[in-house]
């Protein structure tokens, strides 16, 4: 009945198809975009104003399924004395680049 009613409406089966192929499109994109807004997983061990240095150890290349995945684990250290370890990071080196720069830190990665 719905459909009758649109096809009467617009007198156009092409123009049909079209809105509803647009609309197919176009929609899922939009809802997409809106589900991908996520805040990250974990919990907040020490802020980033106590953080002394960061040390990736024990990196390793292990053979993925499609190419080589190299993880690593993070040593972080606070200006009180408290030590902190990641395990299994995924290109650690490289994400502790990226992290110092993404939000401006100057904390020591020996």
């Amino acid at each position: 009945m719905t459909c009758f009613f649109i096809f009467r409406f617009l007198k156009s089966p092409i123009l049909v198809v079209t809105v509803t192929a647009l609309l197919l499109i176009i929609m899922p994109s939009i809802l997409g975009k809106k589900a991908k807004r996520k805040l990250p997983k974990g919990d907040l061990v020490v802020p980033w104003s106590e953080v002394r240095s960061i040390k990736v150890v024990n990196e390793s290349s292990k053979k993925g399924i499609a190419a080589y995945v190299h993880l690593g684990d993070w040593v972080i250290e606070t200006f009180y004395g408290n030590t902190f370890v990641i395990h299994n990071v995924p290109a650690p080196s490289y994400k502790l680049e990226h992290i110092k720069e993404k939000f401006g830190l100057a904390i020591l990665t020996n």
